[in-house]
């Protein structure tokens, strides 16, 4: 039996690691708004029902409510259960992070997997029942299929289309991805006399599975229905810092050393190239077509960002002859991953878990309930059967509602996050209100005063 390098037990140890990372405390946030969209598309009575909701009515291909659909068949619709798919697909990352550094120099596989599985972005997505997970897993395999020929030409092909139709299907910015990195490898591969054509007919391929969707793509922009906001300078600058880990000043300087150091610098042009290039290409359609300028979109350009800070840590490492640099750049994402940020210890979705148990705690049957969500199986997914929600939208005008027949009590509970009014100040004609913060929500209770108690509502 051979013995396994130095560097695979690395990387087996790293994709454990990460694994570990990925797993643990999936349900220590409650499920959030954009999950809860997810977790609705995915268990419409039909098929057709998850593409017209989860797809052409919402800003996203259906691929990825579709999986999920598919993923709860097997598991259920627990919260853990159905974060475990992107788990998933997050530990699925880290040995193609691994082959695709491999592929760009020796020593630099391992320590871009070590970059993967320790750093705060890919694990956050990793316990996200959203979309982002699998578009970087997509986009990973489709570089690491780019980077160097494969043997078969056909099967070359093959791979190419179905990864990137894959990433395509699953978010726009892997179809993004795609449209940017299938040409630059079919050029780069031509000037340098390699086998180009399996890059053409895999993307002439990914463009033929892709043509189903190509309709409801083009509504959708012309619908313009989006909640990003116009790109700014400081969006850039946020982006940025978010794919940095939030430390764009020593991540740059890292960068800076590495390529002042390193004797191979072919993984720093490529890395910056593919990362700059994403950056130009959603700023241009932030300005042409719809605002796409997030950090999350941009997880795309993660690959980039762990090879560059992998090929730095090598060049660093090469200086002084020992994994010095690869060892303080591990300790440090830890510290930054559990210290800094608190990350499985701080809560930063909004807690529909802990409303819902809240109003059941304080609402008694028939009771008028308003919660103030775009959506009401945002509150239905955790709500029991004998807690009834009567309104989901509780803006002014829709407040009158609750209060109509004059109950009463009237509970109202509005994000804190979201800014629907400003906190603690809805008043009511007639009833006294006490507000509370509790779980990241303004919870609110009105009673009706003793002088209306007796009075007779007024119907009109």
């Amino acid at each position: 039996m051979p013995r396994l390098s130095p560097g695979t037990l690395a990387v087996v140890a790293l994709v454990a690691l990460g694994a570990g990372l990925r797993m643990y405390g999936l349900d220590v946030q409650s499920l959030w708004h954009d999950e809860l969209s997810t977790v609705h598309a995915s268990q419409l009575p039909t098929l057709a029902d998850v593409v017209r909701v989860g797809g052409a009515e919402d800003v996203h291909p259906p691929g990825h409510p579709l999986l999920v659909r598919a993923w709860t068949s097997l598991v259920g619709t627990g919260a853990p259960g159905m974060r475990a798919s992107s788990a998933v697909a997050g530990i699925l990352t880290l040995p193609l992070l691994a082959a695709l550094g491999g592929r760009l120099g020796e020593g630099l596989g391992w320590r871009t997997a070590m970059v993967g599985a320790l750093a705060w972005m890919p694990i956050h997505y990793s316990q996200e029942l959203r979309p982002y997970a699998w578009v970087l897993l997509a986009t990973t395999a489709l570089l690491t299929l780019l980077v160097t020929p494969g043997r078969s030409a056909v099967r070359e092909a093959a791979a190419i289309g179905l990864t990137a139709a894959l990433a395509a299907w699953m978010h726009y910015f892997g179809l993004l991805a795609a449209a940017l990195a299938i040409p630059a490898a079919a050029l780069a591969r031509q000037r340098r006399g390699e086998p180009w054509k399996p890059v053409v007919a895999g993307g002439l391929l990914a463009l033929l599975v892709y043509l189903p969707w190509l309709a409801a793509l083009t509504a959708q922009v012309e619908r313009g229905k989006i909640w990003i906001p116009p790109v700014t300078l400081g969006r850039v600058a946020d982006a940025f810092a978010s794919l940095c880990q939030g430390w764009p000043v020593l991540a740059l300087a890292l960068w800076l050393l590495g390529m002042a150091l390193a004797r191979d610098r072919r993984p720093f042009g490529l890395a910056g190239a593919w990362v700059v290039a994403l950056f130009v290409a959603a700023v241009a359609v932030s300005l042409a077509v719809l605002p796409v300028l997030t950090d999350r979109n941009l997880i795309v350009a993660f690959p980039g960002i762990a090879v560059l800070t992998a090929a730095s840590a090598r060049a660093i490492d090469g200086r002084v002859g020992e994994p010095v640099a690869t060892g303080l750049l591990a300790m440090f994402l830890l510290v930054d991953l559990v210290g800094v940020r608190a990350y499985y210890t701080t809560p930063t979705k909004p807690d529909y878990r802990g409303l819902v148990a809240e109003l059941a705690r304080r609402a008694r049957p028939g009771e008028p309930i308003g919660v103030g969500v775009w959506n009401r199986f945002y509150v239905d997914y955790y709500a029991p059967p004998d807690l009834v929600v009567t309104a989901h939208s509780v803006r002014k005008r829709d407040r009158a509602a609750l209060f109509a027949q004059q109950p009463p009590v009237v509970h109202l509970a509005f994000p804190i996050s979201e800014r629907i009014v400003d906190r603690c100040t809805v008043q009511q004609p007639g009833y006294t209100q006490i507000c509370e913060e509790r779980v990241g929500w303004d919870l609110y209770r009105f009673e009706r005063t003793a002088a209306d108690a007796t009075r007779t509502p007024r119907v009109e």
